[in-house]
């Protein structure tokens, strides 16, 4: 059993946790959303650190639920594209699972 795959989770969680949290002060503060969306990282790179599907579905809804809720006011195409790809990545994930 790899050792690294519960702090890669924990990692994430602490993310979504900071993520949440600083949220409405993001908005607050005049971020802008590709500032905001260029701290996630991409849908390749969570595939890569994580080889289990459930893990990597758990991953996807974290880092979509704390982009979705960071991003300061109306999205754009392209910072909107990054919660889309998390989406679409949970859908192939739950599908692969059944």
């Amino acid at each position: 059993m790899k050792t690294s795959q519960p702090t890669q989770i924990s990692g994430l969680l602490l993310l979504a946790c900071v993520w949440l949290s600083l949220a409405p002060a993001s908005r607050l503060h005049g971020a802008d959303a590709a500032s905001v969306a260029s701290k996630f990282p991409e849908p390749e790179q969570v595939l890569a650190d994580f080889s289990d599907d459930s893990e990597r579905y758990a991953a996807f809804k974290i880092l979509h639920d704390a982009l979705n809720q960071a991003l300061p006011g109306p999205v754009p195409a392209v910072e909107s594209g990054k919660v889309a790809a998390y989406s679409n990545a949970m859908l192939d994930v739950d599908f692969k699972r059944r």
